[in-house]
């Protein structure tokens, strides 16, 4: 099961040159952010993509029907009323979730598969969900402007919500990272921006009220950049025998057992990118701490000896997933630009907060300056390339509408976080950060 981790929608490098490395094959640090099966575009034939040259040259050329196209795509789109955000997806065992957002008041619908939907009653966005029982879901909601982290727990069938506050004490509010239910309870990972670490949580329903049962604190995930960036590389976890649980994220492979957690390094890897159950086993693909002649990824697949490395001319390897019939890992290599932009899609919804990242944040922690700022100007850039260069709009073209809109959403939320009392206000790498 994924956790989210920051990808902030960008798991590999800032947005900007993720973007560039995307059109770029063979570059040497080839880059990942990514979202569903792309959707179809309608191009016309004069205007059909094609395939890019086996080097990307820029050429900032893009044909008069293209340019029209572009211009129609991202026009200024109507956010008048509750608008789906673009590449946000919550999944949870047997249910998939969009979710519905009005500007005006900061609320935020959750629509269930075309059916069931719940409105929430206060700003804020769902940012993950678990499926409890038939028709039961544990929400992970966090509030707008104020990153308030809440635990709703939802029947769909009633409609009934109940709403529990999550803290830790001294901390001003927790940063959701992931979850999963386990035997009737549920486990949540939190940062803690004070104490620099990721803690996990155990819940265990009593009264019709989750309670916390149990917190674990987790071992460093050795980010390249360092402790304070614990927040950054994403988190999977999976349920293990005996009430265990396994958490990846970074270099960190850590089995939890109560309160004794069981440490292991993965080899070869700087930053896990995606990991899947394997039977009894988890399959990990990961960013190579050296890049090589052997590549810039590596596959950790339980039924080989050795891992698998993937050369740069083989393309960017992502949708890693487990083939029981065969017993072996597979996986799909983006090598032209339909592929291209798959990745990119699938990359983005499966990021932090179920793909929407720090939509709606405000700057407490920083995240408006150390993440929104990435991705933001990352989607602007893909734009502006696919407004002026062919090879860019073969990638881009399926997603300039969803991109357009998310761009607005999330600036207009910006602007009226400027209109707050406490602005844009930030205690992200200050003496005191409570």
């Amino acid at each position: 099961m994924l956790a989210n981790g920051e990808g902030a929608a960008v798991r590999r490098m800032t947005a900007a040159v993720v973007l560039l490395a995307l059109l770029g094959a063979g570059c040497k640090d080839q880059a990942r952010i990514a979202l569903v099966p792309p959707p179809q575009s309608a191009v016309p034939r004069s205007v059909a993509i094609q395939e890019p040259s086996p080097v990307y040259v820029n050429s900032w050329t893009l044909e008069p029907l293209r340019k029209n196209l572009v211009e129609q795509e991202i026009a200024a789109p109507d956010v008048t009323r509750a608008t789906a955000i673009p590449f946000a997806v919550l999944r949870a065992e047997g249910a998939i979730g969009a979710v519905a957002f009005d500007l005006v008041s900061r609320r935020a619908e959750l629509r269930l598969n075309g059916g069931p939907t719940v409105s929430f009653p206060s700003p804020g966005i769902p940012v993950s969900m678990q499926t409890v029982g038939q028709d039961r879901y544990a929400i992970a909601f966090r509030g707008i402007p104020q990153n308030i982290l809440w635990l709703i727990d939802w029947n769909a069938k009633t409609g009934v919500t109940r709403f529990q506050k999550i803290e830790r004490e001294g901390v001003e509010y927790l940063m959701f990272r992931g979850a999963l239910i386990q035997d009737g309870a549920l486990h949540w990972i939190v940062f803690d921006s004070r104490a620099e670490k990721n803690f996990l949580r155990r819940y265990e329903e009593s009264g019709g009220v989750w309670r916390l049962a149990r917190e674990v604190e987790l071992p460093t995930l050795e980010d390249p950049a360092g402790t304070h960036y614990e927040l950054q590389p994403p988190l999977f976890i999976f349920a293990e025998a005996d009430q265990g649980v396994r958490i990846l994220g970074g270099t960190l492979d850590a089995t939890v057992r109560g309160d004794q957690v069981g440490v292991k390094r993965i080899p070869e890897c700087e930053r896990t990118l995606e990991a899947v159950r394997a039977r009894e086993d988890v399959a990990i693909l990961c960013n190579r701490r050296t890049v090589d002649a052997r590549g810039a990824y590596v596959i950790h697949d339980p039924s080989k000896s050795t891992p698998t490395f993937i050369l740069n001319s083989e393309g960017i390897p992502y949708r890693l997933s487990w083939n029981a019939k065969e017993n072996h890992a597979d996986f799909m290599l983006a090598k032209d630009a339909r592929a291209y932009a798959e990745l990119f899609e699938y990359d983005i919804e499966r990021g932090q907060n179920s793909g929407l990242l720090d939509f709606g944040s405000d700057n407490i922690q920083g995240r408006l300056a150390w993440s929104q700022i990435y991705y933001i100007n990352g989607l602007m850039d893909a734009i502006y390339m696919a407004r002026r260069d062919d090879k860019a709009f073969n990638v881009f073209s399926p997603l300039l509408r969803r991109m357009r809109l998310r761009i607005e959403m999330e600036v207009r939320l910006i602007d009226q976080l400027l209109s707050e009392p406490t602005g844009i206000h930030t205690r992200t790498f200050t003496r005191d950060r409570t």
